[in-house]
C-alpha cells in the first residue's frame, strides 16, 4: 500500500470513530432530557391518579401529550419542561378535560 492509500484509510476510520462518538454523545444527551423531563413531570405539585401525561423527546424539542383535569396543569407541564436544559422548543398537546 501506498502512503497516499493508508492516508485515505486512517482519514475515513477517523471520520467513522468520530460519527460514533458524535451519536452516542447525542444519545447521552436525549436520555438525560428524557430523565430530566420525566422527573420535572412527576414533580407537579397538582398531578393527580386522574391526569395522564406522556412526552417524546427528539433531539432538543419536546412533545407533550395526554389528559389533565386542571388546565392550569396543562401549563404549568410546558413551563416546567421548557427549563430543562437543552431544550429549545415544547409542543403542547396535552388535553384539559371537562370537568
Amino acid at each position: 500500500m501506498t502512503a497516499a492509500t493508508l492516508d485515505v484509510l486512517m482519514s475515513g476510520q477517523l471520520l467513522f470513530a468520530a460519527a460514533v462518538l458524535g451519536a452516542q454523545t447525542s444519545q447521552r444527551a436525549e436520555d438525560r432530557i428524557t430523565s430530566e423531563v420525566r422527573h420535572e413531570l412527576v414533580m407537579l405539585p397538582y398531578y393527580y391518579v386522574f391526569d395522564y401525561l406522556t412526552y417524546r423527546v427528539d433531539g432538543p424539542k419536546v412533545s407533550l401529550f395526554g389528559q389533565v383535569t386542571l388546565p392550569t396543569l396543562k401549563s404549568d407541564a410546558e413551563k416546567v419542561v421548557k427549563k430543562v436544559e437543552s431544550v429549545e422548543t415544547v409542543e403542547n398537546q396535552i388535553e384539559v378535560l371537562p370537568l
